[in-house]
């Protein structure tokens, strides 16, 4: 039961990691309309320049930039979905801890429940342990009695043939 809560705190440290990322990964692609903000200032100014050149090198810059913000968006969209997929995992493995708790309580209530018959038990447990030693007392007992009542027998026997002796010689 104990690796079984540790297990789960393992779960719940590994989902915080994952959300922290989760989060971390939002934050990149909700500054990328920072960037975009930036571009178009950026054209704005080159539109008020009016300088060919100048507006090429930056459409070029633009370009590149556009290219690098889309491999980004990408990379963060994966990352987002690995990370989404590894809560999902995470949240699949939590499941089986949910009722954890309530079949811990189930377990207690039930064993609260039976411990006056688990008592009662150990006691007649220790009786049945004594129980064999206790016949073979009751047949030692049974066989001395016998013994004992055979003797009492031959004595009154005797003793009825030595009344039977003295009446017979008086």
């Amino acid at each position: 039961m104990e690796a079984k809560f540790d297990q789960e705190e393992a779960l719940a440290i590994e989902v915080e990691e994952v959300r922290s990322h989760l989060s971390h990964s939002q934050a990149q692609l909700a500054s990328e309309p920072d960037l975009q903000q930036q571009l178009a200032h950026l054209k704005g100014q080159l539109q008020a320049l009016n300088d060919p050149r100048t507006q090429h090198r930056l459409l070029q810059q633009e370009l590149k930039q556009q290219a690098n913000l889309d491999v980004l968006q990408r990379q963060t969209q994966q990352a987002l979905l690995d990370v989404q997929s590894t809560i999902a995992d995470l949240d699949r493995q939590l499941a089986t801890f949910t009722t954890l708790s309530d079949q811990i309580r189930e377990q207690q209530s039930l064993r609260e429940a039976h411990r006056a018959y688990y008592q009662q038990y150990l006691e007649h447990q220790q009786s049945a342990n004594s129980l064999k030693g206790r016949q073979q007392q009751l047949q030692e007992a049974i066989a001395q009695l016998e013994n004992l009542q055979q003797q009492t027998k031959k004595f009154a026997q005797k003793k009825h043939a030595r009344r039977n002796l003295r009446s017979y010689k008086s």
